[in-house]
């Protein structure tokens, strides 16, 4: 946890360790807004193809 100030125009520095590992193939993040509570995740790009021949119905197929 780290106590950061906010600028007065309500910007904050992400830590660097963080924006390396998390940012690294976008600089794209969602921000979750909850009551108190700001939650930024950073938005990774999905390769679909690791999903292919991976659908299992539970059941074998003649």
């Amino acid at each position: 946890m780290k106590i950061k100030k906010v600028d007065s125009q309500g910007r904050i520095v992400l830590p660097r360790r963080w924006k390396e590992e998390e940012l690294k193939d976008g600089n794209e993040v969602i921000i979750i807004e909850e009551k108190g509570i700001l939650k930024i995740i950073s938005k990774k790009k999905i390769e679909l193809a690791q999903f292919f021949d991976t659908l299992d119905f539970g059941e074998e197929v003649l």
